[in-house]
């Protein structure tokens, strides 16, 4: 009778803790996701509670990876679950969260590497991250910007100086100066043509009108 009433009590001993775990990783998850609410694909480790466990969290592994290949690769992987984390309106994404005991720094590398292996294809430049010990959400930037006509002129152009508006009127007056010459130019070139024959009409006029083939309709009266 003893004998069962001890192994009752061992064995809600074992329920306990196993619960207080769960707990812990839950709560680690829900923290990982306040850090990142938005798609991210990687490894992450908690630090050593006081009997040296941990909580792995496996975000987003690749579809072509199933639970069972995960908990082949060590027994220490053998109590792995799925969260789903909603995304968006109506979508979500499965990570895989796994209650670590104590393990040895060496062993854990290697179990760590063989997962980067098996869900990435290499553990060259392989990295964790870290869980937050505090499920706050990251500051929003504002997205709603503005891009006035000088923002496009700096992007397209580059910061150029202003023109001294001294530069600007001596230009202009050179400008206005050099369009009067040209002017006066064409002028004077137009004046010239049209005065050689409004003088050889007039005199050629002058010569028909006191000879017999002049017609009136040939020149006017000046």
């Amino acid at each position: 009778m003893r004998a069962i009433v001890r192994a009752s009590l061992g064995a809600l001993l074992v329920l306990l803790v196993l619960s207080q775990t769960k707990c812990l990783s839950s709560q680690e998850w829900q923290q990982f996701r306040a850090a990142y609410p938005y798609h991210i694909q990687t490894i992450a480790l908690s630090d050593q509670d006081a009997d040296g466990a941990r909580t792995m969290i496996i975000s987003e592994p690749p579809p072509t990876v199933t639970l069972d290949e995960i908990q082949a690769i060590d027994p220490a992987l053998s109590q792995a679950t799925t969260r789903s984390h909603r995304l968006g309106v109506d979508g979500w994404v499965k990570d895989v969260v796994i209650d670590l005991p104590p393990l040895a720094p060496g062993r854990l590398n290697a179990i760590v590497n063989r997962l980067q292996v098996r869900l990435f294809g290499t553990s060259y430049k392989a990295y964790v991250v870290g869980i937050p010990a505090q499920a706050t959400r990251p500051q929003l930037q504002k997205l709603n910007l503005r891009v006035t006509s000088g923002d496009l002129k700096t992007w397209v152009f580059g910061h150029t100086q202003k023109t001294p508006i001294g530069s600007i009127v001596a230009g202009f007056l050179f400008a206005a100066f050099f369009f009067f010459l040209v002017f006066a130019f064409i002028k004077r070139n137009d004046t010239s043509a049209l005065s050689w024959p409004s003088w050889a009409a007039s005199h050629s006029c002058s010569i028909l009108r006191g000879s017999s083939v002049w017609r009136s309709s040939q020149c006017w009266p000046q």
